[in-house]
């Protein structure tokens, strides 16, 4: 993807954006329960395609800033960046918002919230069947209040604007 200067600047400002965010409200962030409000940010690639780059980027330095661990890093980053490019896919298929925002939910949740309960627990720590799948429920809902609480009213605020 060759990004115009315009374009560079808006994947900046998101991914600077999205790393903020996760600093400055880290205690909901990282951990076993996570409420990432920079996570608002994922209905961007709805209307523009430099949101991707820009989402992938602003993950990446959240985590690393934010302390995660190595897997969180590359996983989560990774997980951010598989659920732009189909949440811009999705839309341009169907035109349907909030189908197209299912990707950040489903994909935080099962990957995300697979790995979360063996890097965030206590060492010792026995993860069952049932603790893991209550971490990919908890994962989900929490990215489900922020995309579809926050992220549809978002997404029809930017709609008014233009790119």
């Amino acid at each position: 993807m060759k990004l115009t200067s315009r374009q560079l600047t808006r994947a900046a400002t998101i991914a600077a954006l999205y790393a903020a965010l996760c600093f400055f409200l880290k205690p909901l962030c990282y951990g076993a329960i996570q409420l990432r409000i920079s996570e608002v940010l994922c209905v961007l690639p709805i209307f523009m395609s430099e949101a991707i780059p820009g989402l992938f980027i602003g993950c990446l330095i959240a985590n690393l800033l934010g302390g995660a661990f190595l897997i969180d890093v590359v996983l989560g980053s990774l997980t951010t960046l598989v659920a732009a490019l189909l949440t811009r896919f999705i839309y341009k298929k169907t035109g349907n918002t909030p189908l197209s925002l299912f990707p950040p939910v489903i994909l935080n949740a099962l990957i995300v919230g697979l790995y979360v309960p063996f890097v965030y627990s206590d060492p010792g720590t026995v993860n069952t069947l049932p603790v893991v799948l209550s971490s990919m429920l908890t994962v989900g809902i929490g990215q489900a209040i922020v995309i579809y609480l926050l992220g549809i009213p978002f997404s029809k605020a930017i709609s008014k604007l233009s790119f």
